[in-house]
């Protein structure tokens, strides 16, 4: 008698079989991969959003310790006049003993005004005078907007005659490109200027 071969039971996977375990494996790792960059896409974003909130808190900052210190909003500047995108603050100078010279007619200028997407700030101390010194610096990056609006004691924003000023609300926005949109942060304060010198600041 011929002996019977033996047939194994198991098979191999068909190509059909095989195209369709391609074809899940795809779209599980498309699945995977959409998953990846769209989280990667958020950190990023929240990254950019904290150097936004950065560019615009750290200027306001600056803002506020200066129109707290001086005792009123300038007409002009060099060639540059006080106006809605331009704040001109009148600061009283201190001598080298650090009292005021003359708060009613000596004073140091803060400028500030929106350069390049930079907020710049300007320092003009009354040369022979005062004991800060000159000084430009720019504070804060991609700053899309600036304002400034001057107040009387009323609290009507003032369209003209700014030193009739006795507050000053400013804004600042800032706006970057992040992953195929523009992130924008932006704040606001309204500060009281001083008006009366109470005690000299010698920083500049």
């Amino acid at each position: 008698m011929r002996p019977r071969s033996r047939v194994s039971g198991g098979r191999g996977f068909s190509l059909i079989e095989m195209i369709i375990s391609l074809l899940v494996l795809a779209v599980v790792l498309a699945a995977v991969m959409g998953f990846y960059v769209k989280a990667q896409s958020t950190l990023n974003d929240q990254s950019l959003s904290v150097d936004l909130q950065e560019d615009v808190r750290h200027p306001l900052a600056w803002l506020g310790r200066d129109i707290h210190s001086a005792v009123g909003v300038a007409a002009s500047w060099g060639t540059l006049t006080a106006s809605s995108s331009v704040l001109i603050l009148k600061i009283p100078s201190v001598a080298a003993d650090g009292t005021w010279v003359d708060p009613e007619a000596s004073f140091d200028y803060a400028v500030y005004r929106l350069v390049n997407g930079k907020l710049q700030r300007s320092f003009d101390a009354l040369a022979g005078v005062s004991i800060r010194s000159d000084s430009s610096r720019f504070l804060g990056d991609n700053v899309s907007r600036f304002t400034a609006a001057y107040l009387d004691a009323s609290g009507a924003v003032l369209t003209a005659g700014f030193a009739d000023a006795v507050s000053v609300s400013v804004s600042l926005s800032a706006s970057l490109g992040g992953s195929g949109r523009t992130l924008r942060e932006g704040v606001g304060s309204q500060f009281k200027l001083r008006n009366r010198p109470v005690a000299p600041e010698v920083a500049s």
